[in-house]
């Protein structure tokens, strides 16, 4: 498809997202979790230019870059289709939870999929959510391979905030999917709520 990057509001939408929780964690460990994201099969990247086509600009390895929080862009094969994603990092200090995103716009994804108003509650049908939930969730199984993380969320993130170095518990109520960590393996817990903001 033409336009990934330049396509309009592609880079001004909300992005839904799939949020890797970490405590403590040192470069090391975020350099590792980030590195296996961009190494997810269909996972093209690494871009610095977001007004600029991928096949228009230099592509950078995601290792090449030291610092973990590095903001970079590429291109994700879907499922249900080619996005744009990024990857970014909120860093924890002081005890606090480091939090690592990898994002694709919703813009792009409605471009595909019938995703109505969301975040907000619109009333619109959110069944496309397990598409794209289960697209994530099989990139955080390709990640767990490689660098270990404590808990991971997929949907609009933000309606969870730092919560000051305590790693969030499986809510009853969830507006994201939840990913635990369990035994060595993963559980997936889907969201059973509408979407988060009224």
């Amino acid at each position: 498809m033409d336009n990934i990057f330049t396509h309009p509001n592609t880079w001004g939408s909300h992005d839904y997202e799939l949020a890797f929780i970490v405590q403590e964690a040192d470069d090391q460990c975020l350099w590792a979790l980030r590195n296996a994201i961009w190494s997810f099969p269909g996972i093209l990247g690494c871009f610095l230019e977001p007004n600029r086509e991928p096949a228009e600009q230099e592509r950078f390895r995601a290792d090449s870059f030291s610092d973990p929080g590095e903001y970079l862009r590429g291109t994700a094969e879907t499922d249900f289709g080619i996005v744009p994603c990024v990857t970014s990092l909120v860093r924890g200090y002081d005890g606090d939870e480091s939090w690592l995103y990898f994002g694709m716009p919703i813009a792009a994804i409605a471009r595909y999929l019938t995703v109505g108003g969301f975040p907000f509650d619109d009333r619109s049908d959110l069944s496309w959510r397990d598409q794209v939930d289960h697209w994530l969730f099989r990139l955080a199984q390709h990640v767990f391979q490689y660098a270990p993380f404590d808990t991971a969320l997929t949907g609009w993130t933000d309606v969870y905030g730092c919560t000051g170095g305590q790693i969030i518990p499986v809510p009853s109520d969830r507006w994201c999917g939840f990913i635990e960590p369990v035994d060595g393996r993963l559980i997936w817990h889907p969201p059973n709520q509408r979407a988060p903001m009224g």
